[in-house]
């Protein structure tokens, strides 16, 4: 594992996929989507790298959700 594989997402990244300003919305967002990041001693903000969340979003779920693929077509 690599130095830049590690590096957490900047605060710009955490706003856009989190659609959160604050670092506790962020961190509230993360955790509903299974999501525990660090949250760093000195600003409170979350600390959470790309591949975590994109494990999250390609990771198998329970969910009852059944998206409309027509609509790709």
């Amino acid at each position: 594992m690599t130095a830049t594989s590690m590096k957490p997402l900047t605060t710009t990244e955490l706003r856009q996929i989190t659609g959160r300003c604050t670092a506790a919305e962020q961190l509230a967002t993360l955790r509903q989507h299974g999501l525990n990041p660090f949250l760093c001693p000195k600003t409170d903000r979350p600390l959470v790298t790309a591949k975590v969340v994109n494990a999250a979003m390609l990771a198998d779920n329970d969910s009852q959700f059944v998206g409309n693929l027509a609509a790709f077509d």
